[in-house]
């Protein structure tokens, strides 16, 4: 019975590698990919090879540890997936450069939408805003669609510019 007991075990261990693997981005699997075969003392990779050949090598690495190796390989995974910053957007965001036409109480300004969400947007922008600040922005999302009128709030500021709340959702995007 043990051994059924500790074979549920290590079945439980990959198919969470599997999941922290499967939620990482293509630049984290092959730091992954170098860490793993550091670990196994070989250096098969290098930043040429496809991301099928990425994947590949690192499930052929995966599926030779043992089973103290693999709980190892959880612990670091899970240590490192809750060091990521969490990801507090509802909705998906599309990268785009749309022309916006932008005005709060004290300015008016254009700049570009660099991506768009149904509940937000990011404008590249050089105006010193304020957190909190209330924004107006008027733009077009084609080329032949009538202008979108728009308010939200000034969640986020970075040197590259602000982060948007919409008070609405914006249809169709």
């Amino acid at each position: 019975m043990e051994n059924n007991n500790n074979e549920i075990g290590i079945r439980k261990v990959r198919v969470r590698i599997s999941e922290i693997i499967y939620s990482m981005s293509e630049a984290e699997k092959r730091n992954l990919l170098k860490g793993l075969e550091k670990w196994q003392q070989s250096t098969l990779s290098d930043n040429k090879i496809g991301t099928k050949e990425v994947h590949a090598r690192i499930s052929e690495i995966i599926y030779s540890l043992t089973e103290t190796e693999y709980r190892k390989l959880l612990k670091v995974l899970e240590k490192w997936q809750q060091s990521k910053p969490v990801d507090k957007r509802k909705h998906f965001r599309k990268l785009t450069s749309i022309y916006a036409i932008c005005e709060t109480t004290h300015c008016y300004f254009r700049d570009f939408i660099k991506n768009i969400s149904t509940g937000g947007l990011f404008i590249e922008t050089g105006i010193p805003l304020s957190i909190n600040q209330e924004l107006f922005i008027t733009f077009s999302p084609s080329d032949s669609g009538d202008p979108i009128k728009i308010a939200g709030e000034i969640v986020r500021r970075d040197p590259k510019g602000i982060g948007v709340k919409l008070y609405d959702t914006i249809p169709g995007i």
